[in-house]
Parts: structure tokens; C-alpha cells; sequence
């Protein structure tokens, strides 16, 4: 009997779990889009488009986002927001994305003359909530200004004519020819020049390069709304550096220990490799440079390697020079007058005086003896 009342409760119990057993699990909530925060429109002369890096997040804070439609709607309109009633749609793909996370949909068919917004469908065609509306302005049709190129010892200089009303313009830049096949200008400016300027200076070349500029005359530019002109292409422009920098200033002289020395103030120049001392009998035509390789330092020492003596007085000019050998015009001169000093064929140059390496170079700048 006991055993009987075993299996009841037993059975009673398998019943009841039976009966409290679920049906199948319900499908999984839809995940949907968060609204993008990194969107805009963009036009580049009659050229324009719908920008968009896509969101990280679904609106539930889960990931991956699965995007399926992106949608351009008016400012008034209202959910269920569908392809067929946007103003602009377009299938995403994450292919499109390019590296730098956003992708580019142009040209509108139509540039939007009412404020829109953007909405992101899932791949069952759910929405996620509209981004803030933005409202376009016309898009720009006119040319920039004519651009000029020169070159200058700080870089490839571009300057242009000074406008009746300022505009502020946008300039990009490839290295070697232009865009073509394979090669766009970049999505954002190497540089914003503001208005009122009449003058900007690329700093960033180096000797040998060939750079491509593009000029845009920039309309609107905010977080969503990127209006510019079309693009004014100038180049390919090779930088050649045949520039010397400055000669030194103050070049004065003292007598110490038997020997006579020269300082002078430095000279600033990126690319500065030294100095050369030049020496010549005052009113003499020719100079003669003392030092065969450019030294380092603002102090030179001369001393006297016995011969007859001078005849006059003697005076002394510096010039600095670049890693390439271009060379400056000599400084103002300082003379000296101490006949006591004598001279030699040959001044003996200064010693153990810091240079820096460079190609050969010649006994002078022109192959011979330099004159002033």
C-alpha cells in the first residue's frame, strides 16, 4: 500500500511539471539602429551627398548593428518611416564604409529644400528614432578665386586676389599629379584659410617634392551642413630648395692669447649646416675663405702662421649655408688694423672646431676665389 501511495505522488508530480512546461522560446526582441550622431549633408559645387559613420549601438545598447536602410525624411514626417515615402533611401553596406568609419552616398537627385532628417531601418524594415533636423542652404555654384604659386624659402606659397566680400577657403593636397583613377582629394582640408586672408603657405614640403593643390571657396561648414564651391586644382608644383639662409648678424672680433677671435650671432634656419669665415685685405677685390668645411660654431680663432708682414688692415665677413650648399651673401664686415699680427700666404684656419658633414665643397661658392 505504502508503495502504491509512492508511485501516486510520483506520477502527481510528473503532472504537475508537465503541465507547467512553456512552449517554444519567443523569437528574440528586433534590434534597432541608434540614430547616428556623425551625419550630414555635403555638396562640393552642384555635387552633392549624404554623409554617415554608422552608430555602435542598437537602441537597447546591444551590439553588432545590423543596418539595413538609411533614410533622408522631412522634418514633419512620421513613423513608420518606409523607403518608398523618403525623400532619399539607400541600402547600407558595410562594404561601403571607408577607413576613415564613414560612408559617402552622392549625388541627391534632388538637394533638399526643406529641413530633414536621418533614419536607419533594420533589416526588417524597423526604425530607430530620427536624428535632429537639419535645414539645408542653397549649394554653392561659383569658382574660387584664381590661385597664383610661388615658391619661397618657408614652403610652396599660394596666394590669390583680395575679394570685396571675404570667404574663407578650404585647400587639400596630394603628393605627385592630381586626382584620377584611384585618387581623390581627402575628405577633410590639409588647411582652412579665414577670410581676409590673402596668402597661405604650405610649410610641410620637403626639397625634391611635387604637391597638387585644391582650392574650395567653403559656403557653410557645421556639425551636418558642409557647403563649398568646386574645386580649383593648381599643380603638380615641384618644391626645389635653392633658398640660403640669412647671413649672420653683429660679426665682431678680439685678440686673445695671440690670436685674433671672430664671433658672431647664429643664424635660425631649419636646414642650416654652418658657417664660412672669409678674410681679405681691406678695399682687395678677392676674398679668401678660411675654413674648407662649414663649422658649427659662432666662434672662429685665426692665428697667424708667420710671414711677411700685413700691409694694411684686414677685414673679416661670415656667411651661413644650408645642407644643400646654398650659401648666403656675406655679413657686414669687421676690420682689424693690428700690424703687429703677420700674415702668410695661407692664414692658418681655425682647429678643433665642431663641422657638420656635407657634400664637398669648392674653395668658393663660384669655383674660385669669391669677390665681394
Amino acid at each position: 500500500m505504502r508503495q502504491w501511495g509512492l508511485l501516486v505522488l510520483a506520477g502527481w508530480l510528473s503532472y504537475g511539471v508537465a503541465c507547467g512546461k512553456k512552449g517554444p522560446p519567443l523569437p528574440p526582441l528586433p534590434q534597432i539602429p541608434s540614430a547616428p550622431s556623425d551625419w550630414g549633408l555635403r555638396c562640393i559645387g552642384s555635387a552633392c551627398g549624404l554623409w554617415m559613420a554608422p552608430p555602435d549601438r542598437n537602441t537597447d545598447g546591444s551590439r553588432p548593428v545590423r543596418i539595413g536602410w538609411v533614410l533622408l525624411v522631412a522634418d514633419g514626417a512620421s513613423p513608420p518611416f518606409q523607403p518608398e515615402r523618403a525623400l532619399a533611401a539607400w541600402r547600407f553596406s558595410p562594404s561601403e564604409v571607408y577607413p576613415n568609419g564613414r560612408v559617402w552616398w552622392g549625388a541627391l537627385a534632388r538637394w533638399p529644400t526643406e529641413c530633414v532628417r536621418l533614419v536607419l531601418l533594420n533589416h526588417r524594415r524597423k526604425s530607430g528614432p530620427p536624428t535632429e533636423a537639419v535645414c539645408p542652404v542653397s549649394p554653392e555654384d561659383g569658382l574660387p578665386p584664381d590661385v597664383r604659386v610661388d615658391t619661397t624659402p618657408q614652403g610652396i606659397r599660394l596666394s590669390w586676389p583680395e575679394s570685396p566680400s571675404p570667404v574663407v577657403l578650404e585647400v587639400y593636397r596630394i603628393q605627385g599629379d592630381g586626382p584620377g583613377p584611384g585618387r581623390a582629394w581627402p575628405w577633410s582640408p590639409y588647411a582652412v584659410v579665414e577670410a581676409g586672408q590673402t596668402a597661405w603657405t604650405d610649410e610641410g614640403v620637403r626639397d625634391g617634392e611635387s604637391w597638387t593643390y585644391g582650392v574650395r571657396r567653403q559656403t557653410r561648414r557645421d556639425a551636418h551642413l558642409w557647403v563649398a564651391s568646386t574645386t580649383r586644382t593648381v599643380g603638380p608644383i615641384r618644391y626645389e630648395d635653392v633658398f640660403p639662409p640669412p647671413p649672420p648678424d653683429h660679426l665682431t672680433g678680439f685678440v686673445e692669447a695671440d690670436r685674433l677671435v671672430l664671433v658672431w650671432d647664429p643664424v635660425t634656419a631649419p636646414d642650416l649646416a654652418g658657417y664660412f669665415v672669409y678674410m681679405r685685405p681691406v678695399g682687395a677685390p678677392a676674398w679668401e675663405r678660411l675654413n674648407d668645411r662649414p663649422t658649427a660654431l659662432t666662434r672662429y680663432e685665426v692665428h697667424p702662421a708667420g710671414a711677411a708682414d700685413w700691409k694694411g688692415r684686414v677685414e673679416f665677413a661670415i656667411t651661413s649655408v644650408d645642407r644643400k650648399g646654398n650659401e648666403s651673401p656675406k655679413s657686414l664686415t669687421w676690420a682689424y688694423g693690428n700690424s703687429g699680427i703677420r700674415q702668410s700666404a695661407k692664414w692658418a684656419r681655425g682647429y678643433d672646431l665642431p663641422t657638420v658633414g656635407l657634400p664637398n665643397f669648392p674653395d668658393s661658392p663660384m669655383g674660385g676665389r669669391c669677390t665681394h
